[in-house]
């Protein structure tokens, strides 16, 4: 197999009592040329500590501290220096089976059409269970994430892109977000089962914090960047959209674009028929509940009542 070096960088803030089994776990790849590029993300525990621990064992290890930014920004940063012909993102309390970036990388090579290869993935620490991923579609990815953060790419692909990782998607969502954008223009992902992702489940995390408002400005955000490709399912009404993408491209309208009545209105009308067609199949009680819950969850925007009676 050709060997072509991997840069893993491991963006990390106050991680410092995972980020040993992380780099461990980089240190045991069958596959030895890489170079392990450690963003410090202006941790205020003992991060640097370790970093700089680990980069004295080996000289593969890059140590970068920076001013706290986000995850996006640190990734960004990392791939800014990495030298590698590959990137492979890798959070700094995560872990990967010893034989991931050799798995990965001779699945990549054996199809020119490949554009990202990942591992399956288990939950372990608060949960321990597979975590069971859907097989890769672009038309599905729209709708829902199917592809972990550590996918392996070429850094060549990364630099084409026009902004990598967006920093503006700090509060969550931002693997989502790069690979719709990564992958917009074509190419195939590809899971390999025989490589093993490990992904860290804490009791409070940043992507457990995430609120249902959150998640509707997160996603409302996502239509304002990639328009083109959500409104041939907002012109065919297309099944697959769950309520929450509707109220999210009204919400987006009405963020992004004050001034565009007609598609501000367009997209209400939208969002108020597949409402009213979703609560059809629901009793007069279970309406009420669902439309107060909703209500109180800051989920629906329109008049309670219009609905209840509708």
């Amino acid at each position: 197999m050709e060997t072509k070096l991997v840069s893993v960088i491991v963006p990390c803030y106050n991680q410092a009592d995972y980020l040993g089994e992380t780099l461990q776990c980089v240190q045991n790849q069958t596959y030895s040329e890489w170079e392990c590029i450690i963003i410090n993300d202006g941790s205020t525990d003992h991060t640097a500590a370790v970093a700089d621990e680990w980069c004295a064992r080996d000289r593969r290890f890059t140590h970068i501290n920076i001013k706290n930014n986000g995850v996006s920004n640190a990734r960004n940063t990392g791939i800014s220096a990495a030298h590698g012909f590959y990137i492979l993102p890798l959070d700094g309390d995560d872990k990967i089976s010893d034989n991931y970036i050799e798995a990965l990388v001779e699945t990549f090579n054996s199809d020119e059409n490949i554009k990202v290869t990942y591992g399956t993935a288990y939950k372990f620490g608060a949960v321990n269970e597979k975590w069971e991923l859907p097989k890769y579609s672009f038309n599905e990815l729209l709708f829902s994430n199917m592809i972990h953060c550590s996918g392996l790419y070429k850094k060549t692909d990364f630099m084409q892109m026009q902004d990598g990782y967006d920093i503006k998607m700090h509060e969550g969502l931002e693997d989502w977000e790069f690979w719709i954008n990564f992958l917009k223009d074509g190419g195939q992902a590809v899971c390999v089962d025989s490589a093993i992702f490990y992904y860290r489940i804490k009791k409070e995390s940043r992507m457990t914090e995430i609120s249902l408002p959150h998640r509707y400005r997160l996603l409302a955000y996502i239509y304002h960047k990639f328009p083109q490709l959500y409104d041939p399912y907002i012109s065919s009404g297309d099944p697959k959209m769950k309520l929450d993408f509707p109220y999210s491209f009204y919400l987006s309208a009405k963020t992004y674009t004050p001034d565009d009545k007609t598609k501000i209105e367009h997209l209400k009308r939208f969002y108020e028929a597949r409402l009213t067609q979703y609560l059809k199949k629901y009793s007069f009680v279970t309406k009420k509940k669902l439309l107060f819950n909703w209500y109180m969850r800051r989920k629906l925007n329109f008049s309670f009542w219009n609905f209840l009676l509708k």
